[in-house]
């Protein structure tokens, strides 16, 4: 899997949310969070990750967020 951390990024500034905020409604660190969203591999989420991102963050069509390339 690839991760788009641009898109992912950009999508938190689109609904005016930050890291540390979506980081607390997944129930982990801010760090942690950033060190998965910043790992372009994406190897760093697990599927719980992926499902939490796509509900906090209103995606409906998850492919450009994490299986592009």
């Amino acid at each position: 899997m690839v991760l788009n951390c641009q898109k992912i990024k950009a999508r938190m500034v689109e609904l005016g949310t930050n890291q540390g905020e979506v980081a607390e409604k997944m129930g982990i660190d801010r760090g942690t969070l950033n060190a998965k969203v910043n790992d372009p591999t994406g190897s760093r989420l697990t599927l719980d990750d992926i499902y939490s991102l796509i509900g906090i963050l209103k995606i409906d069509d998850p492919r450009p967020y994490f299986f592009c390339g």
